[in-house]
């Protein structure tokens, strides 16, 4: 795949999540896997916790969680709560216009 060979030539590390994880529906606050949500639910508020979660914005959270997870990054929480906390203030953007995957280097 290019992506692979993008990594290699970029001294990178490729981390592949489950194909089935459940990224839209799992709440990034406190973990609450909402069952319910359909794909024409573009925002959902979360039942056990109250945050209101944007669907893409939310499974971008969760898939670099997971992938930082798998990596084996012991402080995934704290960088990414950093990472949206200097986006959202510094560099306001639309939500269409943030990024929603993250290489992990090596």
């Amino acid at each position: 795949m290019f992506i692979e060979y993008k990594a290699l030539w970029n001294d990178k590390t490729i981390v592949r999540i489950d194909r089935f994880f459940p990224s839209s529906k799992t709440c990034n606050v406190c973990g609450h896997v909402n069952k319910n949500l359909t794909l024409s639910d573009r925002e959902w508020t979360c039942p056990k916790c109250s945050a209101k979660l944007d669907r893409d914005i939310n499974a971008s959270q969760n898939i670099l969680k997971e992938g930082l997870k798998i990596y084996g990054e012991e402080f995934a929480i704290t960088k990414v709560e950093e990472k949206s906390a200097v986006r959202n203030n510094a560099h306001p953007m639309k939500p269409e216009s943030q990024p929603i995957s993250y290489a992990v280097g090596g």
